[in-house]
């Protein structure tokens, strides 16, 4: 385990202006004087101290790189060139300024070589306004910057002749001004409620047109132009049918509550985010088909103190973006998890501005005054400050087990875990699963075998099978086929025929691993396995080392490279082979996907061709030639940041092996009820229900089968969180009426059993068998038969593979307390209704459930209870002072919003692990806590949460103050991988 003490490295730019700059271009800080002018932005005027200023505070936080000789006065926008390192400002103190940001063996946008070796963001050059200015970019081929502002001008300055022209007009201010590549026009819009189109030379707009109020923001991504309003107006435009058609293709009320303050359009074109001065924020799409996935958010908040959302920016190539605050933070945040990855560290004053470059690889922002908190406010806040986030990408080996997310320079993340584990299941309401009883095994015997019942083959099968050569992140290859609506399953690359053809899949993927597959030991399919597919042309998708084992099995050849390729490629794909194959539905020619392997393919057998390349890599896609649906590519689909990798596994998934995407949690539910029923038959089921999303939602969905057979018992174990039992019972009673949820207290006879053991397996081994003494004594004190009697548990697929010890590359994690741990003696069949769904899946079943969504996205307590978050034996004091902790915690996350955003939060004891302190003037020698949070999706991968400071600094001081025994408080920041989620 890693605990936090975050630190990282501060380069500070101190450079002059190169001699060129003649002193009309010299930046000069000043006030603006135009005055009596509030925006939609309302980021206007004021620099410097007043009198009775405090001492400022040193806005570089989060050690990015300064940059040098930055605007006098608020910055309102930045800007990246799309072709060099070139960063542009507008600001009010009348001018726009422009800076190289150079690296190493960076080139020159100016010409020539820079002949740096060092990060320096080195002023270039600079041009005026009469008033203050509001907007900037750049043109397509970085030779240009458009600029507008308060004197009611377009401008468009060329960097090489250094000279500025007018372009364009309008009859108050101009807000924002985009420029449109295909159409080779600058678009401005004002505050004289118009949108102007402009072509440089030309002395009137091509076009204008009227929009219902003032513009307050627009963004554009051809063909999509967005435009925020006052009076929360949103009117988007489709610029490819604008001649045909000048009206808006929608006009709509934004959804946020306040004024809009920002707007930026979806990389991939199918909406956009807005923002507002309330804290908050909207993931908006355009399509109607599409509207089920826009949500809003609340962000910027501190405690009772709301702050605007000053700018909203998405990275060029994932699904992450940037907000920026009045609270003085900027926060990365992947609207398709719904989540937010980071809060950088508070910089003290506003941030007025942030843009992501064109690589994405930086991240520029400003402090400067938004004004948001009045005039007295301005009196104490610093001169403007530009500041440039720049981080790298970590390789990553087989595992990817350290890929950063590229401007995280000084923290450490696991980025890949962020953006591949995007669980948003496809619903589907037409036609029914065609998963079968087979698909989800409902009851096993004691040794683990499932019965018969639940293990027939249907017809009508639509499914694919991965089998796993040894990543951690093969499960994702399943997840993303369940996103589009095939039902999939993970199974070791050493399963057998017979195994296999009991699947019954119509497709198999083989994954990435870490091996080699010309060494000696290196995993390969089972005997009889190629020749089972090659026989029966079952269509085969070969992913990295998947497509390494298919190109050697079949008499390729397979060498280590020169390098490692780890990160971006563009594949280009054979001309005559576009939009066919994996290729289906993919438009161009070419896409962007994530390498990350050091064994390469250099000639590949007979019966094989290339079908797509990149620079480095020759073979990056490959298929048979001879009427095997055969597939092979280098890179990574499953992840997002192969651009069209979803697209592609569909292909292969519904085109190529002809399944039809029916997997939904509203077909399963149908045929689980069914299933459960038929399973179970005449015999009672009983249930260990503690109040979890997973036991919540199996109890729900056996009640609703089988009414009052199905008996739930929570059991109070003295290892439950504070008021759990109480509150359990109260919320189950409420969501399930007439569900009898009876309590019963354990607590002296699992306190008795676990005293003086420390060992984590035997923990768990004790506590399923008294968990089973307890529903024993339920059965008989209700004359039930345990042999007419069946055991509900809400295991989930994760917890199988976690528990699964592959006898190939994959091993076992450690035994889950849902599938490992119950005595031999135990007379009771197990019923899993959910062990094979992940935990998206289970929190939409619990929905389609009608479950509330309080209960739906809880936060995971394990069966074993404190046990496992007491790192020594377990006592009743132990117990009460981590339970008192751990409430403390879970009210500060409540109280400050963060809650939502964690997956899983809890305490830690370590009772062995003890320290020195002061209290009261007096040395202690007291105990250790740990506070552990993650964001995670599906509880596969986990990356640990950023955690505010002024947050952890007062939970700690509440836990310290309040729980006597304990004087020290630290932070887990380690993923999962390599640690579990629980520390035991």
């Amino acid at each position: 385990m890693t605990f936090c003490d975050i630190s990282g490295r501060s380069f500070t730019c101190s450079l002059a202006f190169p001699p060129r700059l003649t002193p009309s271009y010299c930046w000069k800080p000043r006030r603006a004087s135009y005055s009596g002018i509030m925006f939609g932005s309302s980021a206007f005027g004021g620099g410097g101290f007043g009198s009775g200023a405090v001492a400022p505070k040193n806005p570089n936080t989060n050690n990015s790189h300064e940059v040098a000789q930055s605007p006098g006065d608020t910055v309102s926008e930045l800007a990246w060139s799309p072709t060099a390192n070139v960063l542009a400002a507008a600001s009010w103190d009348k001018q726009v300024r422009i800076w190289e940001v150079a690296t190493q063996a960076s080139t020159s946008a100016f010409g020539g070589s820079s002949g740096s070796n060092t990060i320096q963001a080195t002023p270039k050059l600079a041009y005026g306004h009469e008033a203050p200015v509001l907007s900037c970019c750049f043109t397509k081929d970085g030779a240009n910057v458009i600029s507008a502002g308060c004197d009611n001008k377009v401008k468009m300055y060329n960097l090489q002749a250094q000279r500025d022209q007018q372009i364009g007009q309008h009859d108050a201010p101009v807000k924002k001004v985009v420029w449109v590549e295909e159409m080779k026009m600058c678009i401005s819009g004002s505050w004289d409620k118009s949108l102007r189109f402009w072509s440089p030379g030309q002395p009137n707009p091509v076009a204008t047109l009227q929009l219902p109020e003032r513009l307050y923001a627009m963004d554009c991504n051809f063909p999509l132009l967005v435009c925020a309003t006052a009076d929360r107006h949103v009117v988007v435009y489709n610029l490819q049918t604008l001649t045909q058609n000048p009206n808006p293709y929608k006009s709509i009320q934004s959804q946020l509550k306040m004024q809009t303050r920002c707007v930026a359009c979806f990389p991939e074109k199918s909406g956009y985010a807005i923002a507002s001065i309330e804290g908050r924020c909207s993931i908006a799409y355009v399509e109607e088909n599409m509207k089920d996935k826009s949500f809003t958010f609340k962000c910027h908040r501190t405690n009772d103190e709301i702050y605007p959302v000053n700018a909203v920016d998405f990275h060029p190539t994932f699904s992450t973006f940037v907000t920026a605050g009045g609270d003085g933070t900027f926060m990365i945040w992947d609207k398709e998890q719904k989540q937010r990855l980071k809060a950088f560290q508070n910089c003290h004053y506003p941030l007025t501005a942030a843009k992501f470059s064109t690589q994405g690889d930086m991240l520029a922002y400003a402090v400067g005054n938004d004004w948001s908190k009045g005039y007295e406010f301005a009196k104490n806040y610093p001169v403007t400050k530009i500041l440039i986030h720049k981080g790298i990408v970590l390789g990553a080996c087989g595992s990817w087990s350290s890929v950063k997310l590229p401007f995280l320079a000084d923290s450490f993340c696991f980025f890949f875990h962020y953006h591949v584990s995007i669980m948003s299941n496809t619903s589907n309401t037409n036609g029914s699963s065609t998963v079968d009883d087979r698909d989800i095994p409902n009851l096993r015997d004691l040794s683990g075998h499932h019965t018969e019942e639940g293990l027939e083959v249907s017809e009508g099968l639509s499914r694919i099978l991965v089998l796993d050569f040894g990543s951690q992140f093969s499960h994702l290859i399943c997840r993303r086929c369940r996103d589009i609506g095939v039902y999939s399953e993970l199974r070791s690359c050493l399963a057998t025929v017979d195994e296999i053809k009991k699947f019954g899949p119509a497709g198999v993927v083989l994954s990435g691993g870490p091996s080699s597959v010309y060494d000696e030991g290196s995993p390969h399919l089972a005997p009889g396995v190629w020749e089972w597919i090659d026989t029966n042309r079952i269509p085969v998708l070969g992913i990295c080392y998947g497509m390494q084992e298919m190109v050697y099995t079949h008499g390729g050849r397979v060498e280590p490279g020169k390098k490692r390729e780890y990160g971006h490629a563009v594949v280009h794909f054979k001309e005559d082979k576009k939009r066919q194959g994996l290729f289906t539905g993919i438009d161009g020619n070419a896409t962007r996907v994530w390498m990350s392997h050091g064994d390469k393919v250099t000639k590949l057998p007979e019966g094989f061709e290339i079908v797509g390349s990149t620079d480095t890599c020759e073979h990056a896609v490959i298929q048979a030639t001879d009427g095997r649906k055969m597939f092979g590519i280098q890179f990574h689909p499953e992840v997002t940041h192969s651009v069209d990798g979803a697209e592609m596994l569909r292909a292969f998934a519904v085109v190529i092996c002809g399944c039809k995407p029916q997997w939904n949690m509203q077909n399963f539910v149908h045929k689980e009820l069914e299933r459960i029923k038929r399973v179970v038959g005449d015999k009672h089921v009983i249930a260990a229900v503690s109040g979890g999303v997973d036991s919540s939602v199996a109890a729900a969905l056996v009640y609703k089968a089988l009414g009052d057979k199905f008996h739930p018992f929570l059991v109070d174990t003295g290892l439950l969180r504070k008021n759990e039992a109480s509150e359990v019972k109260e919320r189950l009673d409420s969501h399930l009426p007439g569900l009898n949820l009876q309590v019963l207290d354990a607590s002296d006879d699992f306190m008795t059993k676990l005293k003086d053991v420390k060992e984590p397996e035997k923990k768990r081994k004790i506590i399923g068998g008294l968990f089973i003494d307890s529903f024993e004594k339920a059965i008989n004190n209700m004359n039930l038969d345990p042999a007419n009697c069946v055991l509900l548990q809400g295991t989930l697929y994760p917890d199988v593979i976690e528990s699964t010890s592959y006898k190939g590359p994959s091993s076992t994690i450690k035994t889950h307390h849902n599938v490992g741990g119950l005595p031999a003696r135990m007379k009771m069949q197990i019923l899993e209704p959910l062990r094979l769904l992940f935990k998206d899946e289970v929190r939409k079943l619990g929905l389609e459930l009608g479950l509330h969504a309080d209960s739906v996205n809880r936060h995971p307590f394990p069966g074993p209870g404190l046990a496992i978050r007491i790192i020594d034996s377990v006592d009743k004091e132990k117990a009460d002072l981590l339970r008192e902790a751990d409430a403390i915690y879970m009210e500060e996350l409540h109280a400050s919003g963060e809650y939502d955003n964690i997956g899983q939060a809890f305490a830690v004891l370590l009772p062995t692990v003890r320290s020195v302190g002061v209290m009261g003037d007096q040395r202690t020698y007291e105990r250790t806590l740990v506070l552990r949070a993650v964001q995670t999706t599906d509880f596969m991968t986990a990356d640990w949460y950023q955690m505010p400071y002024d947050l952890l600094g007062r939970i700690s001081t509440r836990i310290i103050n309040e729980c006597k025994g304990i004087n020290r408080v630290v932070y887990d920041v380690s993923s999962k991988p390599p640690a579990t989620i629980e520390w035991e």
